[in-house]
């Protein structure tokens, strides 16, 4: 109570609201692995974890979150882990994040020994233009890549997915030429067999030709005896 005409002071006592909302973009590096940019369209990070509430004026520290094909840049100068809670709700924490990269190997399935290919990287979502076998089995011919773990093929590329990738050859083997067939083409790789067994059918036919030339000069002889007796 106080004197009737006293002055009196009175103080507001304020309470920090607890449900003071604060921002967190998330920069992520391009598919060629040089500039970040802000993943507004929620491509990489769901919408859900680019916001929340805190205590006004209360300290607040983000922890970054996985996101796949990527990993936390934490030596970038530019993150914004710490940051006191602004009463306006302006707050904004800011985390970068750089691209992963995969290797994509390759699985001769049975090629000549020293026969290879060097594994490459890329970037995830990078383009990867499919590379031509460069293996050599002997006896077959090259048909075409299997993919290990499956791709989505877009006129011969796919995007590289977010783990590595095994490319494995498959072949058809190569037809051994028949007896009296033509020779193997010069564009398909030959086996030692094939070519044995060409020559062989060849030498065949060259002895057929010389007994049946051979028996007919023999005949033509005989005639020409009986005519003159």
């Amino acid at each position: 109570t106080s004197e009737q005409g006293a002055v009196v002071d009175m103080y507001a006592i304020w309470t920090a609201n607890t449900d003071t909302e604060y921002a967190i973009e998330f920069y992520m590096q391009k598919i060629d692995g040089t500039d970040y940019v802000l993943d507004d369209s929620n491509k990489y990070v769901n919408a859900d974890y680019k916001s929340g509430t805190h205590t006004t004026d209360a300290e607040l520290t983000i922890t970054p979150i996985t996101v796949t094909g990527f990993e936390f840049a934490s030596g970038n100068q530019n993150n914004v882990l710490v940051a006191k809670i602004n009463g306006d709700g302006n707050t904004t924490f800011k985390l970068y994040y750089t691209r992963e990269k995969y290797e994509i190997t390759f699985n001769g399935n049975g090629a000549n020994a020293g026969s290879s290919m060097s594994a490459l990287e890329y970037y995830y979502e990078q383009i990867v233009n499919v590379p031509a076998n460069e293996f050599v089995k002997n006896g077959y011919s090259f048909n075409t890549w299997s993919y290990n773990p499956t791709v989505e093929l877009d006129n011969n590329t796919f995007k590289m997915p977010a783990e590595d990738v095994t490319l494995i050859g498959s072949y058809t083997k190569e037809e051994e030429p028949e007896e009296g067939g033509e020779a193997p083409s010069n564009d398909k790789l030959v086996t030692e067999s094939a070519f044995v067994n060409y020559i062989k059918n060849s030498l065949n036919s060259v002895v057929v030709a010389i007994r049946h030339c051979g028996r007919r000069a023999i005949d033509e002889i005989r005639m020409r005896d009986a005519d003159r007796e």
